[in-house]
C-alpha cells in the first residue's frame, strides 16, 4: 500500500452489531519515517505506527448498520506499509472464544453433545448395542449465532439391533415400514420421526421409501 494508498472494503451489513472487527498483519517499509495506518467506520477512526516487522494488530471500532471498511495509508514520500492480511468481523472478535467444557444429556439412545473444539474428536460411549444412530453437528460461532444442521450421518453399532429400513422396529423390513413413512409425509404422523429417515440424508423423503423397496427386492 503506497503513500496515502487506501483499501475501500464492499459494504456490510451489520444490523444489530454496535462494534466490528478488523485483524490486521502488517509491517512499515523503513526506518527513516513512521509507516502509518488509519482504519475508519463511518462511526470511529483509529491510528497505528507499523512495526518494521510483520505484526499482527486488531481494531475493535464503532459502526453504523451498513458500513464500508476504509484502511488508508500515511501520507508521507517513501512512507510505505506493507499489508499481508485483512479480517473482518461483525461484532467484537478481539479475544478468543473461550472454550467450554464438554457436556453430554441424553440416554443410551439420544445424545445431545455440546462443547466439542473444531482440532478436537470426541467419542460417543454407552450407546444401545446393535442400534442405528444418526449423527447431525452445527457450529457455535464467536458471535453467538449458530450454523444450520449438518446432513444426518448414519452409523450401525455392532451386537443385535434392528435392520436399516426397519422404520417401526418390529425386526422386520416390510411394506408396513413404507407406510410409516408415507404417514409422516402426508398425514404428519411422528410416531416413528425418529427412524423415517432411513438413508441418513437428513431429510424425509420418498427417497426413504426407495430405499425401502430396494432392501424389499434384495438390491
Amino acid at each position: 500500500m503506497g503513500s496515502g494508498g487506501g483499501i475501500i472494503t464492499p459494504e456490510y451489513d451489520l444490523t444489530g452489531y454496535e462494534k466490528v472487527t478488523v485483524k490486521m498483519r502488517a509491517q512499515g517499509y523503513n526506518s527513516w519515517y513512521n509507516s502509518g495506518v488509519t482504519i475508519s467506520t463511518s462511526q470511529q477512526s483509529v491510528h497505528v505506527d507499523l512495526a518494521l516487522q510483520y505484526t499482527d494488530y486488531v481494531f475493535v471500532l464503532d459502526c453504523a448498520e451498513r458500513e464500508q471498511i476504509i484502511i488508508r495509508g500515511d501520507y508521507y514520500p517513501n512512507n510505505y506499509g506493507q499489508i499481508e492480511s485483512i479480517q473482518i468481523y461483525a461484532g467484537d472478535a478481539s479475544e478468543p472464544a473461550k472454550l467450554r467444557a464438554v457436556n453430554e444429556e441424553g440416554d443410551a439412545t439420544y445424545r445431545l453433545i455440546t462443547g466439542i473444539t473444531p482440532d478436537k474428536f470426541y467419542t460417543v460411549k454407552n450407546l444401545t448395542a446393535g442400534g442405528t444412530f444418526f449423527f447431525r453437528v452445527k457450529a457455535h460461532y464467536t458471535d453467538d449465532t449458530w450454523s444450520p444442521w449438518s446432513k444426518a450421518k448414519t452409523v450401525v453399532l455392532e451386537g443385535e439391533g434392528y435392520a436399516v429400513g426397519d422404520v417401526n422396529r418390529d425386526g422386520y423390513v416390510t411394506s408396513t415400514d413404507v407406510t410409516c413413512i408415507y404417514n409422516y409425509l402426508l398425514n404428519g404422523d411422528e410416531t416413528f420421526l425418529d427412524t423415517c429417515d432411513v438413508n441418513g440424508d437428513g431429510y424425509i423423503t420418498s427417497t426413504d421409501v426407495t430405499v425401502i423397496y430396494n432392501i424389499l427386492l434384495g438390491n
